[in-house]
């Protein structure tokens, strides 16, 4: 399996910024091939991107979608949409979009439901936060979210609450911990998302099948030395 490289730009970056990161990355498309370089732009930047980057080794995603196909959802984008415009993937249950918009584990589980339907791969975000951790339920409670998408061909990304943005980040030994318990659980892919730089890109991804990288995907230079890691 290829290791996943993703880089979630939340809600940053302008048209311009947008394409001059990207076109770094375009810059080094021949030497990727050995790796899965997704991009996570906003949506407005998505059909552009996609385009920009067709025929090469980018991908591009969304950064989230709607729990419905289409109706009366003001603001929201359906994975038909998404899929309309060859989106070939979805973060789904982002820590920020539980812990801001109060996502819900069923509203996850929609979600994914409905990508699958429309040829997009999940990617399936899970993480405790740091009172799980500190009082040893972090497993019963990734499992309880693991149980929602159980059985469905998705990539999970695992992010501790408590990390990101934060620049701390579980042991080496804690992320291979829950790299194994994906894996127990029927999941082929875990990434590691949380506070991920430069310097300890090699290490997780010695322990992982990837990793979803936010702010230091902002920077290319910093961002092709993960890509390498």
């Amino acid at each position: 399996m290829k290791k996943i490289i993703a880089g979630n730009w939340k809600m940053n970056l302008t048209k311009q910024e947008a394409t001059f990161l990207t076109d770094g990355l375009l810059a080094i498309n021949e030497e990727i091939q050995d790796k899965n370089v997704i991009l996570f732009p906003n949506f407005l930047l998505i059909n552009e991107l996609i385009e920009a980057t067709a025929g090469s080794n980018l991908k591009i995603g969304a950064q989230n979608c709607a729990d419905h196909v289409k109706g009366a959802y003001t603001g929201e984008v359906s994975p038909m949409q998404l899929a309309d415009l060859n989106c070939k993937y979805c973060l789904i249950g982002h820590s920020e979009r539980r812990n801001i918009y109060n996502e819900t584990d069923e509203q996850v589980k929609e979600k994914t439901t409905l990508c699958l339907e429309h040829g997009i791969t999940p990617i399936v975000c899970i993480g405790e936060n740091l009172e799980s951790r500190e009082k040893g339920e972090y497993i019963n409670d990734l499992k309880k979210q693991l149980d929602f998408v159980s059985g469905m061909d998705v990539v999970i990304a695992y992010e501790p609450c408590w990390s990101i943005g934060t620049g701390k980040i579980p042991t080496i030994k804690e992320i291979a911990e829950i790299t194994e318990f994906v894996h127990s659980q029927g999941f082929k892919a875990c990434l590691y998302g949380g506070s991920v730089t430069s310097s300890n890109a090699t290490e997780i991804l010695g322990v992982s099948e990837g990793v979803l990288v936010g702010g230091a995907s902002l920077k290319v230079d910093e961002f092709v030395k993960i890509i390498f890691a």
